[in-house]
């Protein structure tokens, strides 16, 4: 079955998807960017950085990795037919979801070298996107025809909904536990927003045809990606600064913030000025009928 990559968080029948896109890794830190590429120039989608500036991603045909000071090593479920790293915390431990070859995905645990499963009870598929220094771990999951968010906190799963209707999907958690992620009100058009959960209040972050909060640090500043092509901004306490395009990066061509951690340093994804042809990776895939990069189908 081809997987074709074509966005960010795709919603699927019943399910989320985590794709990833086409183009190069960066790290933008005080005005500076710097390529992520891995072996052999490999197109890498970074989606976290802890606050030793270890990078977290994926690869473009997978699996997972983790970059340490530009050494790269490989995290890949075993038995897994293909598997990604989206979070890490100052302890190293890592999260992201595999799946097999019928394309069941969980969510996993990666400590010390030995992998967990993260599946939350009843639930047809769970992903694992983002932990923070205590363990706590968010992510989503789909059950019957809705997606939700999740914290998960030693393995007792809260759900987390910011509409009746629509998916939500929780994408980071910092050390004050507060929580951001994406939402949409229905799976039939409309705007998506970003949201931040602080102790079970929610507080929207933006609304478009294509929004999302991807990470938040310590500081409560948050990153995320608005419109199409998606272009990364920055929310430090409700004053939004748009993340300047990569140098030499195609005119008005997608620049994806997914993660920050308390120095500042952001990373994300752009798209490079001569563009590969797509890859073929998809984590999820249960009929796809649209996308939440935060992108939907229209009627």
């Amino acid at each position: 079955m081809k997987r074709t990559i074509v966005g960010i968080f795709m919603l699927a029948i019943f399910c989320a998807v985590i794709p990833i896109a086409r183009g190069d890794g960066f790290e933008f830190s005080g005005g500076v960017y710097t390529t992520i590429v891995g072996p052999g120039g490999a197109l890498t989608t970074p989606y976290g950085i802890n606050n030793s500036g270890q990078i977290v991603g994926a690869y473009e045909a997978g699996p997972g990795f983790v970059d340490t000071g530009g050494t790269f090593t490989t995290i890949s479920v075993p038995g897994s037919t293909y598997s990604y790293a989206t979070g890490i915390n100052d302890a190293g431990q890592i999260v992201g979801t595999f799946c097999n070859a019928a394309d069941v995905c969980q969510g996993y645990l990666y400590t010390g070298g030995t992998f967990t499963t993260i599946s939350v009870p009843g639930a047809n598929t769970t992903q694992a996107f983002g932990i923070n220094d205590a363990g706590q771990i968010v992510g989503t999951y789909s059950t019957g025809p809705r997606t939700f968010g999740f914290v998960d906190n030693g393995g007792t799963f809260t759900t987390i909904s910011v509409t009746n209707t629509g998916p939500t999907f929780a994408f980071g958690i910092n050390n004050l536990g507060q929580i951001v992620g994406g939402y949409c009100p229905d799976n039939q058009g409309g705007g998506c927003g970003g949201f931040l959960d602080n102790g079970g209040t929610f507080t929207t972050i933006g609304e478009s045809s294509s929004f999302r909060a991807d990470g938040i640090n310590d500081a409560g500043q948050i990153v995320g990606c608005d419109g199409e092509p998606c272009q990364g901004f920055l929310d430090n306490g409700g004053t939004f600064t748009a993340i300047p395009q990569f140098p030499g990066s195609m005119p008005g061509s997608y620049s994806e913030a997914w993660g920050i951690n308390d120095g500042g340093e952001i990373v994300g994804v752009y798209t490079p000025a001569q563009v590969p042809e797509p890859g073929t990776l998809m984590l999820l895939s249960t009929g796809i009928i649209g996308l939440f990069g935060i992108r939907r189908q229209r009627k």
